[in-house]
């Protein structure tokens, strides 16, 4: 779990890569935001409610990442929402004791696989990898 928290702070630049774009960032080679909406009920097709959030929580769903795949966990905040096109949140939903997680082909811009997840706490690892930002992203 060490390693895969090291590697996925590592995959954060300093400016804090809260954006899917492609290591060089060109504009040209911005990896595509789902252009069909993503349904909020795909989230809760694979649910999951833990006590602490901590970093194998979030790593191991994500597992493995192929090539040209990014994993997105994001509070359901209507920025992020809107952001990443999730239609139907309920607005009652908690951003503070919620996550969304989903991975993402950059290429096409289709989800592979989405889920909630509900949590008592965060982990101080978890919320250094958020660092006052909506959401990260691990990259495979």
């Amino acid at each position: 779990m060490r390693k895969l928290l090291i590697a996925a702070a590592a995959a954060l630049t300093a400016y804090g890569v809260y954006r899917l774009v492609r290591e060089d960032g060109s504009p040209e080679e911005e990896a595509r935001v789902p252009e069909v909406p993503i349904p909020f009920g795909k989230f809760l097709e694979d649910c999951v409610t833990v006590d602490r959030l901590d970093g194998r929580t979030l790593a191991d769903w994500a597992r493995p990442l192929e090539a040209g795949e990014v994993c997105v966990a994001a509070f359901p905040c209507r920025d992020m929402l809107d952001e990443f096109g999730i239609t139907g949140c309920p607005a009652e939903l908690d951003s503070e004791t919620n996550l969304l997680q989903f991975v993402l082909d950059t290429e096409t811009g289709n989800v592979r696989k989405a889920r909630l997840v509900s949590f008592g706490e965060m982990s101080g690892k978890v919320k250094d990898l958020f660092n006052g930002q909506k959401y990260f992203i691990l990259r495979g």
